[in-house]
């Protein structure tokens, strides 16, 4: 869809709208002037929002901290952007660069930002410029967390590691594209390239624990623990497939107590 809308336009900037969200009427206006007086370099763009709940109660703004270290691409791949879509105003030239999104992306805010960071810093604008509406039917929703459902939770588990191992291979894709833009920046890439296929790894094997019997199960997890994946995340997997409601519950309990301390929305 996005691509077809990217085919579909003309404009240097192009601004994403979710159509459970809400846009302030100078959104437009104000993106473009942080972009203009940053001489319209950057790739990608993205806003402060703030967080509406499916009543239309605002609880807050969404991003609670952000610092230089979470917008460059080292720290992207090792968490997440939080350049979401529902804040992002892309530069044409992105698509120019490294083409269309593959048809096995499942959300291109974990892309684009990324991409965009690669040749050109990311510009954050602290205005809140968008109402980002929370509600049952998100596409980021864990299913399960309020009332446990297995088969649910199983498939949620199934759609998100197979998505993102489409996500961590377009990402050396496009660290193998950009040195041929940047290639006195080939030492640093492929720095970075190896952070994304360390990423690759550990959900290829998150992959196959999904489908996996027990004795399957015991031997993907010393295998993770030999490829340094870490302990920390070998035990969250041990929790995740052994104790899955155990594991839903402390996540709700989590993301609450984090959303009343912090006012963020907690993914």
């Amino acid at each position: 869809h996005l691509n077809r809308v990217v085919d579909m336009s003309s404009g240097q900037l192009i601004v994403l709208a979710a159509g459970d969200d809400i846009s302030l009427p100078d959104r437009v206006a104000e993106t473009y002037k942080c972009w203009e007086a940053d001489g319209k370099k950057a790739l990608a763009l993205f806003t402060q929002a703030n967080y509406l709940d499916y009543k239309g109660i605002v609880h807050g703004q969404v991003l609670s901290r952000v610092t230089p270290e979470m917008l460059t691409v080292d720290w992207m791949i090792r968490n997440a952007p939080i350049a979401h879509g529902f804040g992002l105003v892309l530069n044409r030239r992105l698509f120019d660069i490294f083409g269309p999104l593959p048809d096995d992306i499942l959300r291109e805010d974990v892309v684009l930002p990324v991409r965009a960071a690669i040749l050109e810093p990311l510009k954050y604008i602290e205005m809140p410029l968008v109402y980002y509406r929370r509600h049952n039917q998100n596409l980021s929703r864990v299913p399960g967390v309020d009332i446990f459902k297995k088969n649910d939770f199983f498939t949620y588990l199934r759609r998100h590691s197979r998505g993102h191992i489409g996500i961590c291979r377009t990402w050396i894709d496009d660290l193998n594209t950009a040195e041929t833009f940047a290639p006195e920046r080939k030492k640093e890439l492929h720095r970075i390239r190896q952070i994304a296929e360390a990423k690759l790894l550990k959900t290829m094997l998150e992959d196959q624990l999904i489908d996996a019997t027990s004795i399957q199960r015991l031997k993907i997890l010393v295998e993770a623990y030999r490829c340094n994946i870490g302990m920390q995340k070998v035990m969250e997997w041990i929790f995740i497939y052994n104790f899955p409601r155990l594991y839903l519950k402390y996540k709700s309990f989590r993301r609450r107590g984090l959303a009343k301390t912090s006012g963020a929305l907690i993914e």
